[in-house]
């Protein structure tokens, strides 16, 4: 059963609907003005980096342990978000986690049509792999809202395809994925070793 928080959003919308007129650059605005109102905490550290030519960002707060990671993607249906308006969310996160985080700022549809965005995920997380993270000595969790859980699932669906090489190089490959707001009960946690 939705929550009275929920339902209350809801009728917030059906009141309020988005003006048809509004322009994508508009649109992209509020939703990262709406992100940017969540502020991070002050003792978080953000650190621009280019994943293999994507934009991304490290995340650090004082109780990050260098052992763990965390990727972050974020939300925005393929066509809004960006790691700047999920700071403060990423740094709870990763504060929580006592993990870094490297969130992708990921090519955004209409201007990059499907699969540019799939590819910059696989293409941050090979990156990842190729920062002296060793799959067999870590865990990568992957977490994200509902709008980014088939961005982790193809992931996962591309990991899997490779997870032959992995066990040739005999080291055990982990990953994991949370989605934060998942389609199903049944999709909120999935774990998958290779070995």
């Amino acid at each position: 059963m939705p929550s009275r928080e929920f339902h209350e959003l809801v009728v917030h919308a059906r009141a309020n609907p988005i003006d048809p007129q509004i322009s994508l650059t508009e649109l992209r605005q509020g939703f990262d003005a709406m992100g940017l109102s969540f502020t991070p905490p002050e003792d978080a550290s953000f650190e621009e980096v280019s994943a293999s030519g994507v934009r991304a960002e490290w995340v650090r707060v004082p109780e990050s342990m260098e052992s763990a990671v965390l990727l972050y993607l974020h939300g925005g249906g393929y066509t809004m978000g960006s790691t700047k308006a999920y700071r403060g969310f990423v740094a709870r996160l990763a504060r929580e986690g006592q993990t870094r985080a490297l969130s992708i700022d990921y090519r955004l549809a209409p201007e990059h049509p499907y699969p540019a965005t799939i590819d910059d995920i696989v293409k941050s997380y090979k990156w990842l792999l190729a920062q002296h993270v060793d799959p067999a000595r870590f865990e990568l969790s992957l977490r994200g809202t509902r709008q980014a859980a088939d961005l982790r699932r193809q992931l996962c669906w591309n990991y899997e395809r490779k997870a032959s090489r992995c066990r040739q190089r005999r080291s055990a490959c982990r990953l994991q994925q949370t989605l934060l707001k998942p389609a199903s009960p049944s999709l909120q946690r999935q774990r998958t070793t290779y070995s």
